[in-house]
């Protein structure tokens, strides 16, 4: 089974509802993958965005885009760093630990356009509907969308997504969860890979998951693979430890 990086938006709608959604882009402004802004300064992405890109983890290699929900379109921010989990492992059939941590050379500066999202600070509820939203294609084959997409996915447990109808096995159940539709028609895809899997909790929007993979795009069994934040906890503290920040600052006031 080859996995497929980048997940797109198939199945989903336009959207202008997420200011804190980059996209990041090579020097030719193109879209490699999506990222989500964590407080004025920090992006949280996925490690596979620059193992499987030339420009590596070289953060002048690549710039962040924000405030615009049309592919390309918004204000350029330039990387002082990237940080990619040290465990990260990506082989043919099983992903683990695939996070990255960006941070900016200078803050944004916060409006309607560009706003943070929260961290999660409690696991994932089994079959709560979440959002998906990026500049990914649109099919396995298909074009990439002239604006940002939407769609909306049920958490699925992953004792499910890794029984023999699904992933077999392969699924790594501490660093993965799965959101999507057993019958398809539904996830995320090629060019949506690092972008977020949102979820509302107690009015909050927050991250609960970074679009990792899948067997290519909204098949039957396959639905979408994404990081598990709530487990990525001890490595964000960390990595924010290094930053002289504290992971508490990223959580909703709600808790």
């Amino acid at each position: 089974m080859d996995l497929s990086f980048g997940s797109r938006i198939v199945g989903g709608n336009i959207s202008s509802s997420w200011p804190w959604i980059a996209q990041l882009v090579n020097y030719e402004n193109k879209i490699l993958c999506g990222a989500t802004l964590l407080g004025d300064e920090f992006l949280l992405s996925a490690a596979h965005c620059f193992g499987h890109n030339e420009g590596g983890t070289d953060p002048t290699k690549y710039t962040i885009v924000l405030g615009d929900n049309r592919t390309g379109e918004g204000t350029y921010h330039d990387l002082k760093s990237i940080s990619v989990h040290p465990l990260y492992y990506a082989g043919r059939e099983t992903v683990r630990n695939d996070i990255a941590l960006l941070r900016l050379t200078k803050k944004v500066k916060r409006s309607s356009d560009v706003n943070s999202i929260c961290l999660n600070k409690l696991p994932t509820p089994n079959y709560k509907v979440c959002v998906i939203a990026g500049y990914g294609s649109l099919s396995e084959s298909g074009p990439y969308p002239a604006f940002l997409r939407e769609a909306f996915v049920p958490i699925i447990p992953n004792y499910i997504c890794n029984d023999y109808m699904h992933y077999r096995g392969k699924l790594d159940i501490f660093s993965t969860l799965c959101a999507g539709y057993s019958e398809g028609k539904i996830d995320s895809c090629k060019g949506d890979s690092g972008g977020p899997l949102m979820c509302e909790v107690n009015g909050f929007w927050e991250i609960h998951g970074i679009v990792s993979y899948g067997h290519g795009c909204a098949r039957r069994g396959k639905p979408g693979v994404y990081t598990n934040l709530h487990n990525m906890k001890a490595w964000l503290l960390f990595e924010f430890w290094k930053n002289d920040k504290k992971l508490d600052n990223f959580y909703s006031t709600s808790k």
